[in-house]
């Protein structure tokens, strides 16, 4: 029987540490409240409450919805969109979209539905299919070596990186562990165990680091807070006062 070569093997590797990080619950994050959530097709809008200034939208849209899955699959309801005027958070429904609704049932009966946005997970899957499948068709074994590494990426961050930081652990050090992990799983995947992969990764490294000391010198020398990022001061709203948001702003940078 022939040995799978070096190169399958830490792709085998790699797909045995995808498969245990999908496991892995680092942050402990406790059950969502109850309640459903689930697809929901927009039959008719009430525009009656809704003001509109030029280009800008605000007060209640009335959206009456035919929930689509979910234990109450068929049965009709009244959603509420509420509209801000922040045009990066408000979405405005017409008929015959799909959105994600959450509604409680104290009774078996839907209701207090909100409308959380339209439902685009089905068409995400398929795009990040779609992509995979031209990687294949053009890289053959390298583009699946590749894929792998995408997968190792976004389980990492977020089974790990995220619930790290949230737990208290320093962002810096933690971000710069992290991206190493990733660099190498990335550059040995695509390069294989081999001196241009080796290469490959030193590179990487003298680039990250040389990143993350110029960010976080001038980070210094602006006097940058990390609360400038869009939503970020509402973590520290949300159960965290302790996050260093200047130092997950510096890590952002590489």
């Amino acid at each position: 029987m022939t040995s799978l070569p070096r190169d399958g093997r830490f792709a085998l590797v790699i797909a045995a540490l995808c498969a245990g990080l999908s496991f892995v619950d680092v942050a402990h994050i406790p059950p969502a409240p109850d309640g459903f959530r689930c697809r929901a097709r927009i039959t008719r809008v009430d525009n009656s409450r809704v003001r509109t200034n030029l280009i800008i939208k605000t007060g209640l849209q009335n959206v009456h919805v035919r929930l689509l899955n979910g234990p109450h699959a068929g049965q009709e309801l009244d959603v509420v969109n509420l509209l801000t005027g922040k045009l990066e958070m408000d979405e405005f429904y017409e008929p015959g979209g799909v959105i994600l609704v959450e509604y409680a049932a104290p009774e078996g009966k839907p209701t207090n539905a909100l409308a959380r946005g339209y439902y685009r997970l089905r068409l995400q899957l398929a795009l990040i299919a779609l992509f995979t499948g031209l990687l294949l068709a053009v890289a053959g074994v390298t583009g699946l070596k590749a894929a792998l590494s995408f997968v190792f990426t976004a389980l990492t961050l977020w089974k790990l990186f995220f619930p790290l930081l949230l737990n208290g652990w320093a962002p810096i050090p933690t971000g710069l562990g992290i991206v190493a992990v990733l660099t190498a799983v990335i550059c040995f995947s695509v390069g294989g165990l081999t001196r241009c992969g080796l290469t490959t990764f030193a590179g990487s490294m003298l680039g990250l680091l040389l990143t993350c000391g110029l960010a976080t010198w001038f980070a210094h020398l602006f006097r940058l807070h990390g609360a400038v990022r869009p939503f970020a001061e509402m973590l520290l709203y949300s159960g965290y006062p302790g996050l260093d948001l200047t130092g997950i702003f510096v890590t952002s940078v590489f």
